[in-house]
This record gives C-alpha cells, sequence and structure tokens, in this order.
C-alpha cells in the first residue's frame, strides 16, 4: 500500500468515527425527547381528567345552587394550562400511544349562568 491510500484510509477511519459518535449522540437525544414527550402526555391526560372532573363540579354546584365562581377560575385555568401542554405535544403516531384531544373538544362550552 502506498502513502497515499494509507493517508486516505486514515481519513476515513477518523471520518466514520466523527459519524458514529453522531448517531450515538442523536440516539441520545430522541430517547431524552421521547422520554419528555411521554411525560408531557401523562400530564395532559391527568389535565383532562381534572379538566372533566371540574366541569361535571361546575354543573353539579349550579343544580345546587353553590356559588361557582371559584370553580369556574380553576375550570379556566386547567383549560388554559391543557391548551398550553397540548399545543406543546406532537400527534400521536402510534395506536399505543394515549389518545389525543379531538377538536371538537378543544374548546368547552361556557357553563350555562
Amino acid at each position: 500500500m502506498d502513502a497515499t491510500a494509507a493517508a486516505r484510509i486514515t481519513e476515513l477511519e477518523a471520518a466514520l468515527a466523527a459519524e458514529k459518535s453522531a448517531q450515538a449522540a442523536l440516539v441520545e437525544r430522541i430517547a431524552q425527547l421521547t422520554e419528555e414527550r411521554d411525560r408531557l402526555r401523562t400530564s395532559r391526560d391527568q389535565l383532562l381528567v381534572e379538566l372533566q372532573l371540574m366541569s361535571k363540579r361546575i354543573f353539579v354546584a349550579k343544580a345546587e345552587r353553590v356559588d361557582t365562581a371559584q370553580l369556574e377560575m380553576e375550570f379556566a385555568a386547567k383549560l388554559a394550562e391543557l391548551d398550553r401542554i397540548g399545543g406543546a405535544l406532537p400527534p400521536a403516531d402510534n395506536a399505543g400511544e394515549p389518545p389525543t384531544r379531538p377538536e371538537a373538544q378543544a374548546h368547552w362550552p361556557s357553563p350555562p349562568a
């Protein structure tokens, strides 16, 4: 083997090592992002449950003639938090993931006065 071929092989081996290092960094970043996405989806699901419970409390409270102003403020705060988190999530990409919020429920109706 001549010096040119040996230099080229050394150059290619260095490039390969750099690519492998970059790939390992990307794999690690993908794992971090996947974990963050899963945490955000869990938070979103918990907020949806809380939002549904608050919604029921507001309507039941109105039927019982309880002051609902505080409940409505909590409901609005949870809805805003849900919308904020919901905007940060990518759509679910497989059947094993939690369901996304249907567009029909994107804006909850205002409770009757």
